[in-house]
């Protein structure tokens, strides 16, 4: 066909191209070709809730670009799997992973409390900085442990005049502060 444009009309069923392989490796390409400042558009008007379906019945679905890839949705926008391990930054690429850093006020939730639902923070031989402009509240029903391995655990060490108040609320506590075990001293 060697048109500017071509449509189907299908009266009130849909419309469908179908393309039947009788053989591996028989690819069907919906392409733009030459490098021209062109764009390759899928789109629909439709209403319902999958009105652009890209869906592979058997096999997986690669997308890759040779620049940026943006997904936008004025709705929610949900990536899940039922069948394995959601992955993000997987690959051997050192590049940073970004999430809610834009200028938009936001709530960024990482997990849930339900079951034996788990929330690991590992980084190598990187830090962990946790950084607030308000409170920063860490809460256990457990136990909550602080330790160091390999270095000395501060407490109320940056310039900074404010006090440190250990064991104050209301309840009755015992609080307790070093050991009588060998060359330990308080």
């Amino acid at each position: 066909i060697d048109a500017k444009s071509f449509s189907l009309d299908a009266a009130g069923d849909a419309s469908n191209i179908t393309v039947t392989t009788d053989s591996d490796e028989e690819d069907f390409t919906v392409a733009v070709a030459g490098a021209t400042n062109s764009s390759l558009i899928l789109s629909s008007s439709g209403t319902a809730g999958d009105a652009l379906q890209v869906t592979a019945s058997a096999g997986g679905v690669a997308v890759a670009a040779g620049s940026t890839i943006e997904m936008d949705a004025a709705g929610a926008f949900e990536l899940n799997s039922s069948g394995g391990v959601i992955s993000v930054g997987n690959d051997a690429v050192a590049q940073n992973i970004n999430i809610g850093t834009g200028a938009a006020a936001r709530t960024v939730t990482v997990g849930n409390n339900a079951g034996a639902t788990s929330l690991v923070l590992a980084s190598g031989t990187g830090d962990i900085l946790a950084v607030s402009q308000d409170a920063v509240t860490i809460d256990a029903a457990g136990v909550l442990e602080l330790n160091s391995s390999a270095g000395v655990i501060s407490v109320g060490n940056d310039a900074v005049a404010q006090n440190i108040n250990i064991g104050t609320g209301a309840a009755a506590r015992t609080v307790t502060v070093g050991n009588n075990t060998g060359a330990t001293s308080v």
